[in-house]
């Protein structure tokens, strides 16, 4: 796929990044939670990993994610992310304890679609892959808060399989360590 092609997509996702920090100085109404996060990590899983074809995961990502809520009416979250340099993602994300300035969110499922390359296994080419992932985060500051966050990028077994047969099954274990670890910083409104 050309990054043309990639052109308008990110052009959308770039503006609602914009938008959102813009809108929410208008006033948010109570029951929305808005929050813009931004982290730093890579695959401490595969850390000293050897495959027979090599390890093809991106070894340091950024992700900024943008998340909107219902706080009033339920522990669920959208959240809609750029993983810089693979992709783009959408997950749902329940915030399933929060026990003061703590919250715990698991499970933070979704599809992210390799809009670039595949975060993990790259050298199986694929166009969207399963997310699995849970994090916490600790408020440290009014609305400022640190975390830490774990992600799988899962390759789709039904157009990975078909296609690669026994090659999958690196793939595949590759992609399990390959999960991403962030240390990330949010701002919610």
């Amino acid at each position: 796929m050309s990054a043309t092609k990639h052109g308008p997509l990110a052009a959308v996702l770039f503006a609602l990044f914009l938008i959102l920090p813009a809108t929410a100085q208008a006033g948010i109404p109570d029951y929305l939670d808005l929050e813009l996060s931004a982290g730093l990590g890579g695959p401490v899983g595969l850390i000293g990993a050897h495959y027979p074809g090599g390890v093809s995961t991106t070894p340091f990502t950024l992700i900024v994610a943008g998340r909107l809520g219902f706080r009033k009416f339920t522990p669920l979250k959208l959240e809609l992310n750029a993983v810089i340099p693979n992709g783009f993602g959408a997950n749902l994300r329940l915030d399933a304890f929060r026990f003061d300035r703590v919250t715990v969110h698991l499970p933070d499922l979704g599809i992210f679609w390799n809009a670039f390359k595949p975060v993990t296994a790259a050298r199986i080419q694929r166009p969207l892959d399963f997310t699995l992932g849970g994090g916490i985060d600790v408020r440290v500051w009014k609305d400022l808060s640190v975390g830490a966050e774990w992600r799988w990028f899962i390759p789709n077994p039904v157009t990975v399989l078909p296609d690669y047969d026994g090659f999958a099954y690196p793939a595949y274990s590759e992609a399990i360590r390959g999960g991403q670890l962030w240390l990330n910083a949010s701002y919610c409104w």
